[in-house]
């Protein structure tokens, strides 16, 4: 038996006993290890594919995950037959059965032989590469004195370092370091940027639609089963925050919360992706590519509270990286592409959707290319579509009702073509729709250049300069997407559905390429107009001025520094409106007060975002969990209880004489309280406790309860 075989066999061994026996920390750590990397790996060897270390390394990921969440569904389809399927005996069952079949077809193929070192020998320069390590440990360190002291001063200064740090990549020592040190410096990069966002606070934020995420996936766990009838909602649809986190819940031991944040802190696989896409273009355009996607708004706020939107760009990133790999060839591109792609449909329905008609359009023009032989073919968008039309419209059902609907509202909203109310707040905001700061001047700037080079870089790409080195699927799914972009601005009601800036993030991994290549070309036209300089010199300005830019203005730094700080993200400003939605231990043990010696009589009242607190405290720490009598009531209008307490909002508290107050941290500290999701309008909590007469029946020195 091959060495090899032996070690896999020893991994596998190990990862039992410690699961078995509930080793602390190691139990963890090989799960995620083994159930993931490790089974993604042996399922890539079992075809035979041993690429580049950032190929195997990326989809090992990738399939792992997916895997996971394929064997998770499997095994949940005996909950007619096994109580509880989703708990620790099945699954550990069914992911060792899996793992040895793996093992088994891979047998003769495992290969570890990426040249790493090689390649570290040939090394011009490793100063840089050696330097971009200490950025995960200052992003640990800036998160640690962001939550201890509250101060947002070094991790503003860690987000200017690493700017200053890319830019000087593809400047001063461009002619000095290879594609490695490009590949480990965003590996870096990406990764600090992340820490920063998953360790702000000790639980996830509870922010629009990432409290529902993490009830499910509680529920799920609670459960033992996932059914689309244990919440009727679209969200329930979604596996990748039902299905995924409770598996890995139940094999690592850890909580729900920790599983959501190891997943905000995995977003930093997404530049890396998108730097392996276009590496193939130099590595200096493929950094520029990925800073650029790493750059937006949605990497640092987003995507980390929309993890079901997150986890099916994810996929969407994979598939295209397998679509355009030249690396990958025949019926095994077709494979992992279709596995990628259906992934998409099980995480998140609006990105599945957009995902269709991008794959529809871009295939009918590829048909029309002389010897097209891509796997991106109208076959297989109509594949695609029935995958989808299967699990939305006849197992899930709520999500294609959900669909039609939006289709529905968006076609009735063409008598409404020129009012600015019927979309989306990005794009009221991009025509300067309550603009108001000069900061947020220079962030519609920042977006306008980058989309004007990326449109730039397009035309010109296809008039003449690249088109013959080019991907024409790369081509087919820049135009399309595009062009979707043009129609969700132009047509009325699409933003209000989908946000622009999440879908332009979603086409941005096709299209940031682009972006490098219109800087080259305008930097071209400068060179000629004013005859200074060299043309390397033009490029490298307005290219690294337009990233700066694009930088500042996408991580929020511009809010920060500038005349707006509470706009700015919360790990950027101790002054933002958007701490509302952080949790603290006070206020997860007012609400536990409230659960465990409150009067059942009596009422509690919020503002707009805590009942969001509550119900993580419920969900997370709540004794005696019950779905029975655990309800929604900002998603439904059945009145949400826990213990039989009615919950109601702040807003509507008419009528009510006998209720607790539930003041968050937040509430105290700023003395105001949110009374709507804009978190625009707000007031004075003095003016609340005044009108109420309200008593402080708790105080833990942060979070209260009032008592009337």
């Amino acid at each position: 038996m091959r060495k090899d075989v032996i070690y896999f066999i020893l991994l596998l061994l190990v990862t039992d006993i410690a699961v078995l026996m509930d080793i602390p920390l190691l139990r963890g750590v090989l799960i995620l290890s083994t159930f993931i990397v490790a089974l993604g790996y042996l399922f890539l060897e079992s075809l035979g594919l041993s690429e580049s270390f950032l190929d195997v390394f990326l989809l090992s990921i990738g399939l792992g995950v997916g895997l996971s969440i394929f064997i998770g569904l499997v095994v949940n389809s005996f909950y007619f037959m096994v109580y509880k399927p989703l708990s620790l005996f099945p699954l550990l069952l069914a992911f060792n059965i899996v793992f040895l079949v793996l093992l088994i077809l891979a047998r003769n193929k495992i290969s570890f032989d990426f040249n790493i070192l090689s390649s570290l020998k040939n090394e011009k320069l490793t100063s840089p590469m050696i330097m971009s390590f200490l950025l995960p440990l200052m992003g640990i360190i800036g998160s640690y004195i962001m939550r201890t002291y509250h101060s947002p001063l070094f991790n503003i200064f860690l987000m200017m370092l690493v700017i200053v740090y890319a830019i000087s990549l593809i400047t001063i020592f461009r002619g000095s370091i290879s594609s490695l040190t490009y590949t480990t410096a965003i590996f870096n990069i990406s990764l600090s940027m992340a820490l920063v966002v998953s360790l702000y606070s000790e639980y996830i934020w509870v922010f629009n639609d990432a409290m529902l995420e993490y009830y499910l996936g509680n529920l799920t766990l609670k459960m033992g089963y996932w059914s689309i009838s244990n919440y009727a909602g679209a969200y329930n649809s979604c596996l990748s925050i039902t299905i995924f986190p409770a598996i890995y819940s139940l094999l690592s031991g850890l909580s729900v919360n920790c599983i959501f944040k190891l997943m905000q802190c995995g977003l930093f696989l997404l530049p890396i992706i998108v730097f392996n896409i276009f590496r193939e273009y130099g590595g200096r355009r493929a950094l520029i590519a990925a800073i650029l996607f790493a750059s937006q708004q949605p990497f640092l706020w987003d995507m980390p509270t929309h993890l079901r939107t997150a986890m099916a760009v994810f996929f969407f990133a994979l598939a295209v990286m397998v679509l355009l790999n030249n690396r990958i060839m025949g019926w095994k591109k077709a494979l992992l592409f279709l596995i990628f792609s259906i992934l998409i449909i099980f995480s998140h329905y609006s990105t599945a959707y957009i995902t269709f008609f991008i794959f529809l359009f871009s295939s009918i023009l590829l048909f029309f290319k002389e010897e097209n032989n891509s796997n991106l073919t109208i076959g297989f968008s109509v594949l695609f579509f029935t995958v989808l039309f299967l699990w939305f419209g006849q197992v899930t059902r709520v999500p294609f009702i959900a669909g039609v609907e939006f289709f529905r509202n968006t076609i009735a909203s063409l008598t409404k073509f020129f009012v600015m109310d019927y979309r989306g707040g990005t794009v009221t905001t991009a025509f300067g729709v309550g603009v108001k700061y000069v900061s947020q001047f220079v962030r519609i700037i920042s977006h306008y250049l980058s989309l004007g080079f990326i449109a730039i870089g397009i035309v010109d790409a296809l008039r003449k300069r690249y088109s013959e080195h080019l991907n024409a699927n790369l081509i087919c799914l820049s135009f399309v997407g595009l062009f979707i972009l043009f129609l969700s601005v132009v047509l009325p009601y699409v933003t209000k559905g989908y946000d622009v800036g999440r879908l332009f993030y979603l086409i941005l991994i096709c299209t940031a390429i682009f972006f490098v290549f219109g800087g080259e070309f305008i930097a071209e036209k400068f060179f000629r107009v004013f005859n200074r300089g060299s043309l390397v010199q033009w490029r490298v300005l307005i290219l690294s001025s337009v990233l700066f830019l694009q930088f500042i203005a996408g991580t929020s730094l511009v809010y920060s520094l500038g005349d707006a700080p509470g706009r700015a993200f919360p790990e950027f400003s101790e002054k933002t409106v958007l701490d509302a939605g952080t949790v603290y231990k006070s206020d997860v043990y007012s609400a536990l007060w409230v659960l465990h010696f409150g009067d059942e009589k009596k009422v509690v009242l919020f503002d707009n975002i805590g009942d969001h607190k509550f119900l993580f405290s419920v969900c997370s720490f709540g004794k005696g969990f019950s779905t029975g009598n655990f309800k929604m009531s900002f998603f439904t209008e059945e009145i949400f209880t826990a213990k039989k307490f009615r919950i109601l909002n702040y807003t509507s508290p008419s009528g009510i004489n006998n209720y607790y107050g539930y003041l968050s941290r937040y509430n105290v500290l700023n003395k105001k309280i949110i009374l709507d999701s804009s978190l625009e309008n707000d007031t004075l909590l003095n003016t609340i406790n005044r009108i109420a007469k309200s008593n402080v029946i708790y105080d833990n020195g942060y979070s209260k309860i009032l008592s009337k």
